[in-house]
């Protein structure tokens, strides 16, 4: 078995640490498909012959034989004493990784993701997967909405960020593990699934409804924008996925073409996605300074800079955020209101300040898993760290059960007289 760096930085918004996408699942890329950095560095420890062993995981020369000797001895005592005895010896591993990753560092968006979870994840990566469009999380012990896929069924049913999931066609599923409930999520395209909503509005209203959504295929496209009434351009961004950067290219081109006299940009319900493409968008309406700062521990900081090669320096703008607003999607908005280059409408964003580095582990014909390790926590231009709190908007704006159910967006319409008393 082998380990090999993926080169990759994810911004994840986590089951702890996972973001899954009802779809085919997860988002980010989902799942984000999340952050690159080639900058950053790794080692590629050895393994030994035992199956996934938490010793496989770690050069020798770092192994206290004492404390893993501990281990074997809890093991041997679980397999002989416990009630559900002897238990799965893969599920008994990767949950002690898991242990290790997230109680032992008190971190909850590092991870193991077996071969199965870390397939599903893939195949989101890949921008077509089939199923209802929703990013979850495990959140308070709820399977939560990070944010619905635009132009999805679960966006098309009404989904909104937040929604918390209490049942899955009938059956209760707060002891479920967040694979439980994405398989039974998933289905045939065409296909029709019940789920049973929890749902608290920004105003603090509380409902509680079943949908029944049909499954499809879904198509991210990360980008799209429209010319509205008083020449003010819309751009919607999904996430910031390995397409991104092209699909930005070309609709900023068609805008510039357009030459409109303002710019919504909309990162509501955006959960993240690669840093290179946040760094490449903030470059868009900032000639110098940086976008973020990482701070890798123990001294070693790097800072990202912009290209200083944008076409939309001048244009005066607005940025949507909520709930669903995470981790590089508030790399743009923290980098753009720290500059005062934009105002910022909506509510508090996620809260997601930090960066994970993704590495495959070769399992042979188990499959391939991955560990997704917390590498760095990020900082604004004006070193504000977003964990948590999420990024304030210059403007709050809330939707009310009613005004959502009527179709209104009044964060939009906040949006336009925003601009319309600037122009």
């Amino acid at each position: 078995m082998s380990i090999k760096r993926l080169s990759q930085v994810f911004l994840a918004l986590g089951i702890t640490s996972m973001i899954f996408t009802a779809g085919l699942v997860m988002g980010y890329r989902y799942p984000g498909a999340l952050g690159l950095d080639s900058t950053t560095r790794t080692t590629s420890p050895s393994t030994s012959s035992r199956s996934l062993g938490l010793d496989a995981l770690l050069p020798k020369d770092t192994v206290n034989e004492q404390d893993f000797d501990l281990f074997w001895r809890v093991w041997n005592l679980a397999k002989e004493k416990h009630v559900d005895r002897p238990g799965d010896d893969d599920q008994l591993i990767y949950g002690a990784i898991n242990g290790m990753l997230q109680l032992g560092y008190d971190d909850q968006f590092s991870a193991f993701l077996e071969p199965e979870i870390n397939t599903m994840a893939s195949e989101d990566l890949s921008g077509s997967f089939g199923g209802v469009g929703v990013e979850l999380e495990i959140k308070n012990g709820y399977l939560t909405i990070v944010a619905p896929i635009p132009d999805t069924p679960g966006d098309k049913a009404g989904l909104l960020a937040g929604d918390m999931i209490t049942a899955i066609d009938g059956e209760d599923n707060s002891t479920w593990t967040i694979i439980e409930s994405v398989s039974k999520m998933r289905g045939q395209i065409n296909t029709t699934v019940r789920l049973s909503i929890l749902r608290i509005l920004d105003d603090g209203e509380i409902k509680e409804f079943d949908v029944d959504i049909k499954r499809a295929l879904i198509d991210v496209e990360s980008v799209k924008w429209e010319l509205l009434e008083g020449d003010i351009a819309y751009m919607k961004i999904r996430n910031f996925a390995a397409d991104t950067n092209a699909e930005w290219d070309r609709v900023v081109t068609e805008i510039v073409a357009a030459q409109p006299k303002a710019l919504i940009l909309d990162l509501r319900n955006n959960a993240g996605g690669y840093i290179t493409a946040a760094v490449h968008m903030v470059s868009e309406f900032v000639s110098g300074g940086k976008v973020i700062t990482q701070d890798f521990g123990q001294g070693d900081k790097r800072i990202m800079r912009v290209t200083g090669e944008g076409r939309l320096f001048d244009i005066p703008m607005v940025i949507l955020i909520n709930r669903g607003t995470a981790s590089s999607s508030e790399m743009v908005t923290g980098a753009l209101q720290d500059y005062e280059r934009a105002t910022v409408i909506g509510v508090n964003s996620y809260g997601k300040g930090v960066i994970q580095e993704i590495f495959s582990i070769d399992l042979g014909d188990k499959g391939e898993a991955s560990v997704r390790i917390v590498t760095a926590r990020w900082y604004t231009p004006n070193d504000r760290w977003v964990q948590d709190d999420g990024l304030e908007p210059d403007i709050e704006v809330k939707t009310t059960m009613e005004q959502y159910e009527q179709g209104i967006d009044p964060v939009m319409e906040r949006a336009i007289e925003e601009l319309q008393g600037i122009l």
